[in-house]
C-alpha cells in the first residue's frame, strides 16, 4: 500500500518483478494492472513509481502494458487518469464508468497507433467484438456531455475538496476495534475491517443513516460524485462509520467508549 511503502520496499518489489518477468518473458504477452489504486483487488493504493517500473519491464521484453482505468479514470484519484501520477503512457487503456458520469453504460478501449494498426490489419476474426451494444448513440451523447464537463478542469478542486472531507470524516472509524485500516486517495474513501463485512446488515444500517453503500469482502467504501457538497460528504462518512459500528462492534472501542 502507498501509505506503508518505502523506497526500500518499492525497490525490492521492482527487482523481484523484473526477475519474474525475465524468467517468463517468452510466455507473456502483456502486463495488465489497475494503476495506482486496485479496485476489486482490495481498494489498495500503491506508489505511482511502480507504473514506471512496469513500463520499463514491458519495453524491455516487448510486452504490451495495459491499464484498467475503468474505476480510476476521469479524475477519481486526483489526476485525469491514474497513469498521469507517474507520467506513464500505456499501450492500451480501458475506460468506462465515469466516461458517462455513470448515467448510461458505455466502455471504451484506447490504444496507441501501433496497437490500433495491428488490430485493424490483423486477420479477420482474430479480434471479434460482438456489436450488440456497440455505438449506442444515446450513450455516446451522454459520454460527450460528461467529457465536456470534465474538460473545464473544475473537477480537480472538487476531488481535492472531497478527498479532504473523506479523510477527516472517516478518521474516527479508526477508533473502532473492528476496523483494520482507513484510507483515502482522491475521491475514494475506504474502511477496511479485520473480518468479512456483513453486507446485508451494513447496507441496511447505512440506509438508515441516509447513505447507500456497496460493501464487499471486508471493505466498506465510497466513491462520491464530484458534485457532492461538504454536507454530503459529512453524511456519507458518518453513515459509513455508524453502520460499521452498529453491526460489527462487539467490544469497546480503543478510545474506551462503547461501540
Amino acid at each position: 500500500a502507498a501509505a506503508s511503502a518505502t523506497p526500500e520496499t518499492v525497490g525490492a518489489w521492482a527487482s523481484e518483478f523484473a526477475d519474474i518477468a525475465a524468467a517468463h518473458s517468452g510466455e507473456l504477452a502483456a502486463i495488465i494492472v489497475e494503476p495506482v489504486l486496485q479496485g476489486a483487488g482490495g481498494m489498495h493504493a500503491y506508489p505511482a513509481e511502480c507504473l514506471t517500473v512496469l513500463r520499463q519491464v514491458a519495453d524491455r521484453h516487448g510486452l504490451l502494458l495495459i491499464f484498467d482505468e475503468i474505476a480510476t479514470g476521469f479524475g477519481r484519484t486526483g489526476e485525469l487518469f491514474a497513469a498521469d501520477h507517474a507520467g506513464v503512457v500505456p499501450d492500451i487503456m480501458c475506460v468506462g464508468k465515469a466516461l458517462t458520469g455513470g448515467y448510461l453504460t458505455l466502455a471504451a478501449m484506447l490504444c496507441t497507433a501501433d496497437v490500433a494498426a495491428t488490430v485493424s490489419n490483423g486477420q479477420a476474426g482474430a479480434l471479434l467484438h460482438g456489436p450488440t451494444f456497440m455505438g449506442n448513440p444515446l450513450a455516446c451523447a451522454v459520454a460527450n456531455a460528461s467529457l465536456s464537463i470534465i474538460d473545464d478542469g473544475g473537477w480537480r478542486a472538487d476531488v481535492a475538496r472531497i478527498g479532504a472531507g473523506l479523510e477527516a470524516g472517516l478518521a474516527p472509524a479508526l477508533n473502532l476495534e473492528s476496523v483494520a485500516d482507513v484510507r483515502t486517495i482522491g475521491a475514494v474513501g475506504v474502511i477496511e475491517l479485520h473480518d468479512a463485512v456483513d453486507v446485508t446488515a451494513v447496507t441496511a444500517a447505512a440506509i438508515r443513516h441516509g447513505v447507500w453503500v456497496r460493501p464487499f469482502r471486508n471493505l466498506v467504501y465510497t466513491m462520491p460524485p464530484y458534485i457532492s457538497t461538504a454536507a454530503d460528504i459529512d453524511q456519507i462518512t458518518a453513515g459509513m462509520t455508524a453502520a460499521v459500528a452498529e453491526i460489527h462492534e462487539r467490544v469497546p472501542a480503543r478510545s474506551g467508549g462503547a461501540a
